[in-house]
């Protein structure tokens, strides 16, 4: 597939002038009629000083604060963050004019950084100074926390945590230590929530993954039905009014990880690692010495039949982070299936064990019967 042409008719459609409303750009069935203008989802003056309320960042409509406000982008993913069972929705908002620049291995520095590179991965995008990424969490119809993580230079990004209030009206503030409350899952039992601290964010949203997680186009190469009503392959629309500085290498959209019908179970389980895990497991990572990236062959990952400097400290851990065919002797497993905080995984964002991630994981494990190059 290839999303050149998109670019090429936005390019030539875009029309100047200072109304607030999109771009028109005539073409094929895109989600977007054109690229927005004049959001008012902007950082605020000072990262130090962000609005106390969500309706005073300009990021929701005002007289509906569930909805966005006029200029924001919606967007989807192929293999989402495990949220503890929460549903999401997720926008982008960008200055007017900047552009998305999407990483491309064959042109970009990719390599390790101690070899020159940049470490992020092929198809990740590199947002602009200005930009707000905005998440909402909900069970239900019911939305309890919205982030907005923002890019306040070419070296700083700031998140900031809403919680929103009985009536959502409004959310409020978290302050930059965090909380904990309970709230009622989309099954109507309660279970614990924890809203991040500012140094929580950075823990996940770190500069080895990128900053920004999720937007990708392994993530994003898929169809979304807009709330136009069209639905349209996200990539495509975005070239098509003209978010990024250049046309987009097409790559393979991730598999579902709980669709067993669309792919093989050894993808199914990579991108489930590369979604939840790969954050801090990469070269330039946090933890280095695995790498669980999509795409990384096996025996390249660092795990099979490696030893566990977890499992070493804590005897309740296996010793091994993956023995073929063994999901209960490997710490991949044992470590994501467990509510314990002390030792599961990941670290931070999550106490309720996956459902469907952690047997998938698990299945995968029992799948694999030698470790290749041993």
């Amino acid at each position: 597939m290839s999303f050149s042409l998109a670019m090429t008719v936005a390019a030539g459609c875009q029309s100047g002038g200072d109304d607030a409303g999109p771009v028109p750009i005539s073409g094929g069935a895109f989600g977007l009629a054109g690229r927005p203008r004049n959001t008012t989802c902007r950082p605020p003056e000072r990262y130090t000083d962000p609005a106390a309320t969500l309706k005073g960042t300009g990021c929701v409509d005002p007289k509906d604060p569930t909805r966005p406000a006029a200029g924001l982008i919606p967007y989807v993913v192929a293999s989402p963050l495990w949220s503890d069972g929460a549903a999401k929705e997720r926008f982008m908002a960008l200055p007017d004019g900047a552009t998305i620049h999407v990483k491309d291995c064959g042109r970009d520095a990719c390599a390790p950084v101690a070899q020159g590179g940049a470490s992020v991965d092929d198809g990740h995008f590199e947002f602009p100074v200005g930009t707000v990424l905005m998440k909402s969490f909900l069970f239900g119809n019911r939305r309890f926390e919205t982030r907005l993580f923002v890019r306040f230079s070419e070296a700083r990004w700031v998140g900031y945590s809403y919680r929103w209030n009985a009536d959502h009206t409004d959310a409020t503030l978290v302050g930059q230590d965090g909380e904990h409350q309970s709230v009622v899952n989309a099954a109507g039992a309660e279970q614990g929530w924890a809203f991040p601290s500012h140094n929580d964010c950075l823990l996940c949203h770190n500069d080895a993954a990128g900053s920004s997680l999720g937007p990708e186009t392994r993530q994003l190469n898929i169809d979304y039905r807009y709330p136009s009503g069209v639905t349209s392959n996200q990539i495509a629309t975005l070239e098509h009014i003209g978010m990024f500085d250049g046309a987009v290498k097409p790559l393979p959209p991730l598999p579902d990880p709980a669709a067993a019908d669309a792919a093989s179970l050894e993808e199914r389980a990579r991108s489930y690692l590369h979604a939840n895990c790969a954050i801090c497991h990469r070269p330039d990572g946090k933890f280095p010495g695995i790498d669980m990236r999509f795409g990384v062959h096996l025996e390249a990952m660092g795990i099979c039949q490696q030893d566990s400097t977890k499992g070493t400290a804590n005897a309740s851990l296996p010793a091994q982070r993956l023995v073929p065919g063994h999901p209960e002797q490997s710490t991949t497993y044992s470590r994501m299936a467990t509510p314990d905080g002390d030792i599961r995984m990941p670290q931070v964002a999550t106490s309720v064990v996956d459902p469907v991630g952690t047997p998938l994981i698990a299945e995968w494990i029992r799948s694999i019967t030698a470790c290749p190059g041993l």
